[in-house]
C-alpha cells in the first residue's frame, strides 16, 4: 500500500494544476462572464504564467483582443448555444499554453411600453407594447390607481375613471415559454383646465348673436375679454355655464374670448371666430322684369363682404308689381334685418295686361254701291268696320322693353234708306202714249260676316294677320203701272219686277287682304195690259236686263302696320 499511497501524493499536484495550463513552465486561464445576451457585450480577462509573456486570442466572431483582454458581443452561435473563445499564452522563455472559456448566449425577455403621459379622467388611452422575443402572449394589468384596461393585439386601451397617478403593467411571455418578463408605463391623470364658447360662426353684420360658454372642471370663475358690441349677461363666479350677447359693428372677421379659472386656480382662455358679412352691391342681371315676378337670386348680380354669403340675401319687395305698363321699382337686397346691411337698386318693371285702345284704318271696296250706281240708285251701302285693337308693353327675355298690338276687325253692311226709286223704265211704245210716270221701287237687303285677328309682336318685330268672311247682297226691283180715265173707263195697269244679289269674299293672304266676288245680273220682266171695264183690250210683255252677270275684279288691299 505505501508504494500506491506515495504514487498518489505524487498526482496529487498535478490534479490541481490549472485545467488551461501546460505544466508549471506556462499556465494561462480566461476569467469573465459565463453567458451573454444576444448583441450584449462581455469583457474576457487572460492571466497567464510566469508573466511577462504574449497573448494570441483565438479568431472568434465579433471578439475584439486588446492585449490580455478581449470584448465579445453576443451572437446566435452556428453549432451550439455557447461561443467557443480560445486563447494562447507564450511564456518569456518561449513555452506556449492555451486556455479555452464557453461563453453561453441567451435571448433575454424585454417588453416596452408606451403611449401619452398625461390623460383626463374618462379620456381613453391607447398603449403600444413591444414584446422580444417577438410572438409571445401579454397580460394587462393596473398596478396602481384606478380604472379600465382591455388588452388589444399589439398594445392596450385604458380608460381612467378619476384623476391621479397611474401604472399600467405588461407582463410578457415569450414564444418558447421561458422566463417572462413585465414592462410598466406611468400615467398621470388629471383634470386640466379648459373653456369653450359655443354660437354661431356666422351672422349679418348688426345681428345679435346669443354665446355660451363652458368650462371644466366645472364650478370655476368667468371672465369675458372686453369687446366691443360684447354683453355679458351672468354672473361669473362658481358657476358651471356663462353666456352672452354679441352684436357686430363691422363687417369681418371677430373674435369673442373668455377666461376661465378653476376651483383648484388653474387658468386658462377660451375664444371663438365669428364672421359678421354685410351685402355691399346690388344690380339686376336683366332690363326689365314682368309685373308678378318672384325675385330670386339668379336676378341680380351680387356681393357681400366677406365674400361667399351671397346665398343669405333676401329682398323687398319680394314679388314685383305695377299697375302701369311699365314703372320703375327700387329692390332693397339684405342679408338680415335692418338697413345695416342694404344695398338698393331701381328695376323696370313691365305690366303687358295694362292696355291702351288704338283705332286701326282699313278700307275695303263696296262692290254693293258699284252695281246700284249701275241702276241709278247711287250710294245706297256702306261697309262699317269695327276696330278693337290694344296697345301694351311687354319684357322681351328680360333684355328690352317693346311695343305690342292685338285685336280684331269685324264688318257689317248697313242700307241708307230706302225703297230706292228707279225711273225710266223702257215701256212699249203702244202704251207710252198714255203714261206720263215710270218708275221702279228698288229694295235692298245684305249680310256680312267678317273677322280678322291681327297681332304685332314686339319682341320678335313681326305682325300677323288672320281670318276671312263673306259679304252677300239682295236687290229686290218692282213696279207697277196704273193709270185710270174715268170718261172712257179705260184702266192701263201692270207690274214688273226681278231680284238678283252681289256676293263677295274676303281672305287674308300674308300682309295682303284679297276681295273677290261676283254680280248675279238683274232681269226686269213683266207685262202691262189696256183694259176696258173688266176686258183686257191689249197686253204687252217686258223684259229688260238691268245688269249682266260678271265676275267681279279681284282686289289686294295692303293690311295697315300695327307697330
Amino acid at each position: 500500500m505505501r508504494p500506491l499511497r506515495v504514487l498518489l501524493l505524487w498526482l496529487l499536484p498535478v490534479l490541481f494544476l490549472p485545467a488551461s495550463g501546460h505544466g508549471w513552465e506556462c499556465s494561462v486561464s480566461i476569467d469573465g462572464p459565463h453567458w451573454v445576451k444576444l448583441g450584449g457585450v462581455v469583457t474576457l480577462k487572460a492571466s497567464g504564467l510566469p508573466e511577462g509573456g504574449q497573448y494570441h486570442w483565438s479568431a472568434t466572431p465579433n471578439l475584439v483582443p486588446h492585449g490580455d483582454s478581449a470584448t465579445l458581443t453576443g451572437f446566435e452561435p452556428t453549432f451550439s448555444e455557447s461561443i467557443r473563445v480560445t486563447v494562447r499564452y507564450d511564456t518569456p522563455r518561449g513555452k506556449s499554453c492555451r486556455a479555452i472559456k464557453w461563453v453561453y448566449v441567451y435571448m433575454p425577455c424585454e417588453v416596452v411600453l408606451s403611449g401619452p403621459a398625461e390623460a383626463e379622467p374618462g379620456e381613453e388611452v391607447l398603449l403600444a407594447a413591444t414584446g422580444s422575443p417577438e410572438g409571445g402572449a401579454y397580460e394587462w394589468r393596473v398596478s396602481r390607481g384606478s380604472g379600465a384596461i382591455t388588452g388589444l393585439e399589439g398594445g392596450a386601451l385604458f380608460r381612467s375613471d378619476q384623476p391621479g397617478e397611474v401604472v399600467l403593467e405588461a407582463t410578457y411571455t415569450p414564444p418558447d415559454g421561458g422566463r417572462s418578463c413585465k414592462g410598466h408605463h406611468v400615467l398621470d391623470v388629471s383634470q386640466k383646465c379648459s373653456v369653450s364658447i359655443y354660437g354661431a360662426v356666422a351672422a349679418p353684420l348688426g345681428e345679435t348673436v346669443p354665446l355660451l360658454a363652458a368650462g371644466t372642471p366645472e364650478d370655476g370663475t368667468y371672465q369675458w375679454v372686453p369687446l366691443e358690441g360684447l354683453n355679458p349677461k351672468d354672473s361669473f363666479s362658481n358657476a358651471q355655464m356663462a353666456s352672452g350677447d354679441y352684436t357686430p359693428h363691422t363687417a369681418g372677421h371677430h373674435t369673442v374670448q373668455i377666461h376661465y379659472t378653476t376651483p383648484e386656480g388653474q387658468s386658462c382662455q377660451g375664444s371663438h371666430d365669428l364672421t359678421a358679412y354685410k351685402l355691399e352691391s346690388l344690380s339686376p342681371r336683366f332690363a326689365c322684369f314682368d309685373s308678378g315676378t318672384t325675385l330670386s337670386l339668379n336676378d341680380f348680380h351680387l356681393l357681400t363682404f366677406p365674400g361667399g354669403y351671397e346665398n343669405t340675401v333676401s329682398f323687398v319687395p319680394q314679388t314685383l308689381w305695377t299697375l302701369f305698363q311699365t314703372q320703375d321699382v327700387t329692390v332693397t337686397g339684405s342679408c338680415g334685418r335692418g338697413h345695416v346691411n342694404g344695398a338698393a337698386t331701381t328695376v323696370q318693371v313691365v305690366n303687358k295686361e295694362s292696355r291702351q285702345e288704338v283705332s286701326v284704318l282699313l278700307e275695303v271696296p263696296n262692290f254693293v254701291n258699284d252695281a246700284l250706281k249701275m241702276m241709278g240708285v247711287g250710294e245706297a251701302t256702306d261697309l262699317r268696320l269695327a276696330t278693337d285693337f290694344a296697345r301694351f308693353m311687354e319684357c322681351c327675355s328680360g333684355a328690352s322693353v317693346r311695343s305690342s298690338t292685338t285685336g280684331s276687325v269685324g264688318m257689317g253692311l248697313h242700307v241708307h234708306g230706302g225703297p230706292f226709286t228707279i225711273v225710266g223704265i223702257p215701256l212699249p211704245p203702244a202704251i207710252r202714249e198714255y203714261v206720263t210716270l215710270d218708275a221702279l221701287a228698288v229694295g235692298v237687303s245684305g249680310q256680312a260676316r267678317m273677322s280678322m285677328e291681327g297681332e304685332h309682336h314686339g319682341c320678335t318685330d313681326l305682325t300677323h294677320w288672320s281670318g276671312s268672311g263673306d259679304i252677300l247682297a239682295a236687290i229686290d226691283v218692282g213696279g207697277e203701272v196704273r193709270i185710270l180715265l174715268p170718261r172712257q173707263v179705260i184702266v192701263f195697269q201692270g207690274s214688273i219686277k226681278g231680284n238678283t244679289s252681289v256676293s263677295k269674299k274676303i281672305s287674308v293672304s300674308s300682309q295682303d287682304l284679297i276681295v273677290e266676288g261676283k254680280w248675279d245680273g238683274l232681269i226686269v220682266a213683266g207685262d202691262i195690259s189696256l183694259t176696258y171695264r173688266t176686258l183686257i183690250i191689249k197686253s204687252e210683255p217686258i223684259l229688260w236686263e238691268v245688269l249682266q252677270e260678271k265676275p267681279l275684279k279681284q282686289s289686294i288691299i295692303k293690311l295697315p302696320s300695327l307697330k
